[in-house]
């Protein structure tokens, strides 16, 4: 079962994957780990395909995590065994890259999505772009009760923020995203778990950075099982949800159009020498761009 789930997984990244050649200079990918040595070793080659950054932050790993990780990228640190939240805070203080992609390390996201993801923010289009397991299909969100749960759980707190910031996002909880590396720095996130994910979403609104997503899909992990129990974390995520989704917007300060002018600076810079590259990603997810258009914060 195994091998033929491996060899499914393979052919989906062989056939699908666009090469980053000089557009993976201005990219870090941050990985958090624990315990997933098979599926790193089918991720990590890759990964570097379109990152010349890889920082994995790992959990504590009791397997062989770590020394695959070493093998293939120097940026592997122990997380302050807090959380995956206290372990993207961690990896965003060792990030030099302008752009920062979030991707989870049981293999249920695709590095081939990675380009869709990174598009709309060299473009000028959007600040953060979160993959949307909606609009691009799942395997993990259906079958049982703690699925049930989850999706359950995960709509209420989405309809949440879709009313309050008067936007249509179609998923807040999916840990593969991309985003400005000065915004996540400033947007004081403070959730130490998955939770996270959400936090993210809502500050950005709050602070009326743009918020965008794409269609990405989710594929059942390779190797091993979600470490998530609903039973365990759903009191967490409400109260998160709760305490953030009724701060008040962040007026636009002088510091943030500052930040937001650096910023473009140094996007036309790297939109332009790497014009080609982002030509071919437009050119070859098109048709998914036009069918599934990105969702901005405001109306």
């Amino acid at each position: 079962m195994h091998n033929s789930l491996v060899q499914i997984h393979l052919l989906r990244l062989r056939t699908q994957n666009v090469k980053f050649i000089m557009l993976k200079n201005h990219i870090s990918v941050i990985l958090p780990t624990k315990n997933e040595q098979k599926n790193l070793e089918i991720l990590f080659p890759y990964l570097i395909e379109h990152t010349d950054e890889l920082i994995v932050i790992d959990g504590h790993s009791t397997d062989e995590t770590v020394k695959v990780a070493k093998d293939f990228t120097p940026h592997v640190y122990l997380d302050p065994n807090q959380g995956k939240g206290a372990a993207l805070r961690m990896a965003a203080e060792k990030v030099t890259k302008p752009v920062m992609v979030f991707i989870d390390a049981d293999h249920s996201h695709d590095p081939a999505d990675i380009p869709k993801l990174i598009y709309p923010i060299f473009n000028g289009d959007f600040d953060h772009v979160s993959g949307s397991r909606t609009l691009g299909g799942s395997d993990e969100l259906h079958g049982d009760l703690n699925k049930f749960l989850r999706m359950m759980g995960s709509d209420i707190i989405l309809l949440g923020m879709n009313y309050r910031f008067g936007v249509r996002l179609t998923d807040s909880q999916n840990g593969f995203r991309a985003i400005r590396s000065d915004i996540f720095k400033t947007l004081n996130l403070q959730e130490n778990i998955t939770s996270i994910e959400q936090e993210m979403i809502i500050k950005t609104l709050v602070h009326q950075f743009r918020m965008g997503e794409v269609a990405t899909h989710e594929y059942m992990r390779t190797f091993g099982e979600s470490k998530i129990l609903v039973r365990k974390v759903a009191v967490r995520y409400v109260y998160s949800w709760l305490k953030n989704l009724f701060q008040n917007k962040v007026p636009v300060t002088e510091e943030t159009r500052q930040l937001n002018i650096k910023w473009e600076e140094t996007r036309k810079k790297i939109y332009d020498e790497n014009k080609e590259e982002l030509q071919e990603i437009y050119q070859k997810y098109r048709t998914s761009f036009d069918k599934q258009p990105f969702f901005e914060a405001k109306k």
